[in-house]
Parts: structure tokens; sequence; C-alpha cells
């Protein structure tokens, strides 16, 4: 294998990315192989959401089901990580594993670090205005807006369906507005 510091992809268990990346470090610990300079990663991003009418911020994982791990690779690290429970093992081909650059990785963390910035969609929507839908089973339907609810980040919106209209519930980021 290579002697150099590289960045490698685990594929693992979706939703516990976190806890393998963890588990791999302790592994190799307790192997004996893991040194100062290993590092692993999983990158995610803060975001904003409403839940139950209360806006939180969460990490939400950019890559769900991916863990970077920057380590030399040799054939006694490969065999710990790929035997560690939740390891489905290394992103690459038949003839090994792929790594990836430095500066790719540094762009995932420039991409994960951006701020999320507050939508302006909620004040530019008005009650009475003609909107798109943008998202959903209403998809490319025009309607106008009843009524907002700003905490839950959702519009009332009247649409035709078979010549009658009838109200739908939307979140913002499902409509947009129709420039005039």
């Amino acid at each position: 294998m290579n002697n150099a510091l590289r960045w490698y992809i685990l594929r693992v268990i979706s939703n516990a990315e976190t806890s393998i990346a963890l588990e791999v470090e302790k592994q190799l610990k307790d192997a004996g192989l893991w040194k100062d300079i290993y590092q692993t990663l999983v990158v995610s991003k803060k975001i904003e959401v409403v839940r139950r009418g209360v806006r939180q911020q969460i990490n939400e994982k950019l890559f769900p089901g991916y863990v970077f791990v920057r380590l030399i690779l040799t054939d006694s690290l490969s065999d710990v990580i790929r035997n560690t429970s939740r390891v489905l093992g290394f992103l690459g081909n038949d003839s090994g594993p792929q790594c990836l650059s430095d500066e790719e990785v540094e762009k995932m963390l420039h991409q994960a670090s951006q701020e999320v910035s507050p939508s302006s969609v909620p004040r530019t929507l008005e009650v009475g205005q003609i909107i798109k839908i943008s998202g959903g089973l209403f998809s490319a339907m025009e309607g106008m807006i009843e009524s907002k609810d700003l905490l839950k980040q959702r519009v009332k919106v009247s649409i035709s369906i078979l010549g009658r209209l009838t109200a739908v519930d939307l979140g913002f980021d499902q409509v947009e507005i129709i420039e005039e």
C-alpha cells in the first residue's frame, strides 16, 4: 500500500455515522494502530428547521452513510477497519480503496461551514398574492395565498381543481412568487 497520509471514504450504516467514526478510532487504538495524525470526520451542516411549531437548529449530515478517515492505509489498518461493526467497507473499486485529495476535503468542509441564510420568502409572501407551487402533489399549479403562518413556515393556498377552489397547506419551500 501507500505510505502517504490520505483521506478515504468508509461506507457505513446510515444514521450512526458519528458513533461508527468513534468506534473505528477505538478499534484502531485498541489494536495499537492509531496515530495522533489520523482523523475521522463526519461532514455535517447546521440548519434551521421548524418542528411542531418550534424553530430548532440541527446538524444535518451532508453525506449520510459515509465516514471520512485520514490515515496511512496499511493492510493491518484496513483489516481492523473492515472488521469494525456497522462498517460496510471502503469506497473504491477492484483495485482498492479510492482516496480523496486534500482539496476535495477542503471543499466539503467549506460547503459545510457556509451559513444557511434565512429564507427571504416569508417576508415577501403576502395574503392575496398569486404564487406557483414548486413542489409536492400540486407542482406547477398556480394559486392565491389565503393565509400564512410565519412560525410554522406554512401558507394556505387556494388552487382550482376540476373547476372548484380547494385550499391546500404548503411549506414556504414549496411555493415560488410569480414575477409580474
